[in-house]
């Protein structure tokens, strides 16, 4: 498994869990919480946060499609429905 550097102000590159250690995550883009999250060894930071405070090493545990992200984003674009504004167009 890859090694990674979580710290302060860098975008979490893919879906990590922390080795040790303790950081601030902001998952507002991922979550709608406006609050940064403390995140603990073993915790999960999902690929898409930032991070607001500390550093800590984290073990990839995804990437790309099999992200958090990534499933959300294909689950979007699965949909077969038509919304009301395709409907208009």
């Amino acid at each position: 498994r890859d090694l990674v550097l979580l710290a302060s102000g860098s975008a979490v590159p893919a879906d990590c869990r922390v080795n040790e250690g303790e950081i601030e995550v902001d998952e507002a883009a991922l979550t709608g919480e406006s609050l940064p999250v403390s995140k603990f060894q073993g915790s999960s930071c999902k690929m898409g946060s930032t991070v607001v405070r500390g550093e800590v090493e984290g073990t990839v545990e995804f990437t790309g499609a099999n992200t958090f992200f990534g499933k959300t984003a294909a689950l979007l674009g699965s949909t077969t429905e038509m919304s009301n504004f395709q409907k208009l167009l």
